[in-house]
């Protein structure tokens, strides 16, 4: 996965797009625009134009930002070693043991620990490093407005340390020059811990004795010549700093980062001009570890890291009590609407029945009383059964209504009837009608002859004085076509 890298310099934010390629940082695209940054923190800031800035080299360098390292001045933080700490101390001993090197409270700063990777590499101490929270969250605010997801927030010192992984061949102690910054780091065996690390504030302008301004070497990794290499007011604090008086060595090597900057882009290679300075590269490239120091943290956890759960939770809290509320509100209107069906239902049943059974009194529900009827209708009528094909009914073994319903079933659907006289018993039928024309009598007679065992006669019509045919069907039971 591919990762973005934010480092704020005195004069210019640069950004840069990594891939993991071999077990190491590669870098893909740089962009870097210069600006002012603010090189201590205080509440009075406005980060507009920082922030602004910071999305346009970002936007520049990728199109689809990932998780981003912001790399901020080592002046923004108060840094302090401290000794004798037991390695299981928690943050929150450490933070307690550092606030007495603090000017402010511990309540408005934020605090990262940066701890040796072995317990021998540097005993019990580690390096503290503590922030003004109010103003770097401010910043953060800013960034996560621009879409721009802040994962650690990293201290260039310490980049700078693991730049330069423990080695015989490497220096041992560097001196990194920025435009208004001197950081001085005295470097030990551990790679995540510096033995002595003092960040300085430098002027805005800076002449020796003659007045004149010095700039010094640029060249990554060389020798420092202390009688040159650094203008006078580099020297004077070097000399004036007590923790480092007798500690630089003829093999500390000067990051003059401007410098650089300036000589890439004047480089006539478009590669070089377009890239990072040397410096800036392998600050952008470093191995950072899980024991760097890291002040996305407490107050300054990223927001949408920390409270993605809780955001989450209270979205899938919300969702379910939307949904309790939809399925009260429907429970509601079906049971409204059931109950208005029942009561439509009881009414009908209660004028169905006062108006099949005048006389009977409603003891118990319209319903039960009706069941209870139509089952004692049905044991009066004899089941009907079917011949050897199932497909008619034989007139020996029928109920007079149920040879009553096969004739009926049989009829043609186009044959209108009017019935004026059934007489049906287990023997014989008789019916008289009257329909359209003499045709549809014939048509009357032959539905009566499709009930099995049934001997029917042509009728016997007459023209009604109305309009129409009277009938007269007579059917008998045919002995032989009974069947047990």
């Amino acid at each position: 996965m591919n990762r973005l890298r934010i480092l704020l310099s005195d004069k210019c934010i640069a950004a840069a797009s990594l891939r993991r390629r071999r077990g190491r940082w590669e870098l893909l695209t740089y962009r870097e625009e210069t600006i002012d940054v603010p090189t201590h923190l205080h509440d009075g800031i406005d980060w507009d134009e920082v922030s602004t800035a910071i999305h346009a080299v970002v936007s520049g360098c990728t199109s689809a930002p990932g998780p981003a390292d912001l790399i901020v001045p080592t002046t923004w933080c108060y840094t302090a070693r401290l000794i004798g700490l037991d390695r299981r101390s928690t943050s929150e001993t450490a933070a307690y043991a550092l606030e007495e090197f603090l000017p402010l409270p511990i309540e408005e700063v934020t605090t990262a620990f940066a701890r040796p990777a072995s317990s021998g590499a540097s005993g019990n101490a580690c390096w503290g490093m503590a922030v003004r929270t109010a103003p770097l969250r401010a910043l953060l605010a800013q960034l996560d407005i621009r879409n721009i997801a802040i994962d650690r927030v990293l201290v260039d010192a310490m980049v700078m340390n693991a730049a330069y992984p423990p080695a015989d061949d490497l220096p041992s102690g560097i001196v990194w020059k920025d435009a208004r910054r001197l950081i001085l780091i005295q470097r030990g065996t551990d790679e995540t811990l510096p033995v002595a690390l003092r960040a300085l504030h430098r002027p805005r302008t800076t002449t020796d004795t003659a007045g004149a301004d010095t700039d010094g070497p640029a060249a990554d990794g060389a020798p420092i010549a202390f009688d040159s290499a650094l203008d006078p007011w580099v020297r004077r604090q070097i000399a004036l700093t007590e923790a480092y008086t007798g500690l630089v060595a003829a093999d500390w090597v000067l990051v003059d980062l401007m410098c650089e900057r300036r000589q890439a882009a004047g480089s006539p290679d478009p590669a070089v001009a377009e890239g990072p300075a040397p410096a800036l590269h392998r600050l952008l490239t470093a191995e950072i570890n899980d024991r760097q120091p890291d002040l996305r943290a407490g107050a300054l956890t990223r927001g949408d890291a920390l409270g993605a759960l809780t955001r989450s939770a209270k979205r899938c809290a919300a969702l379910v009590a939307l949904l309790l509320i939809i399925l009260l509100a429907d429970t509601v209107r079906t049971r409204r609407d059931l109950e208005r069906a029942n009561s439509e239902l009881l009414a009908r049943q209660t004028a169905l029945f006062k108006e099949t059974l005048p006389d009977a009194v409603l003891r118990a529900g319209p319903a039960l009383q009706l069941a209870s009827e139509r089952k004692r209708i049905a044991a009066l009528t004899p089941r009907a059964t079917g011949d050897a094909n199932g497909d008619a009914l034989r007139l020996n073994r029928a109920g007079p209504l149920n040879d009553l319903r096969a004739f009926i079933d049989r009829l043609p659907g186009d044959v209108r009837i009017t019935l004026l006289e059934a007489n049906i018993d287990a023997q014989q039928a008789s019916l008289r009608g009257i329909t359209a024309d003499h045709r549809d009598a014939e048509r009357i007679a032959d539905a009566v002859r499709a009930i099995a065992g049934a001997s029917v006669p042509p009728p016997r019509t007459s023209r009604d004085k109305n309009g129409g045919v009277e009938f007269t069907i007579r059917a008998r039971k045919v002995a032989h076509a009974a069947q047990p």
